[in-house]
């Protein structure tokens, strides 16, 4: 998927400054989705830039199917919600703000529904997963 290499690109003074290196894993060379672009281009700047500005170092991007998933280890004792992640303003700890205005995975889910995928997340050990399931 170039758009995703290309954000990941856009980004990558941010991986470089944190000391992240992503790691990708497709299932098929040829995985294609019927998307709006720019919609999402905006979905995986928001969660890329969601697992470098929230997350405890680290992403990885799979693909299986018609599901790309981005999973990052949690930050600290941090444990957002994943039933109430995509509500808009959302932020799993109000004390902080870092910047944020708890919209990004809502305007996440909104984007993959216009275009009649879906996003979920969930804990699993001390990683957020959050998957984008795509017609």
């Amino acid at each position: 998927l170039p758009l995703l290499g290309d954000c990941l690109l856009n980004l990558y003074p941010k991986f470089e400054k944190a000391g992240i290196t992503p790691q990708i894993a497709f299932q098929s060379e040829d995985f294609c989705v019927m998307a709006d672009r720019e919609a999402l281009r905006r979905g995986f700047q928001n969660l890329i830039t969601n697992a470098l500005v929230h997350g405890g170092g680290g992403i990885s991007i799979s693909q299986a199917g018609n599901r790309l998933l981005f999973k990052n280890p949690l930050c600290g004792t941090e444990r957002p919600n994943p039933e109430l992640m995509f509500d808009k303003f959302y932020k799993s700890d109000r004390a902080r703000g870092r910047g944020s205005s708890g919209l990004g995975l809502f305007i996440v889910r909104e984007l993959m529904r216009k275009m009649s995928g879906d996003a979920e997340a969930v804990l699993e050990d001390e990683n957020l997963l959050i998957t984008l399931y795509f017609p």
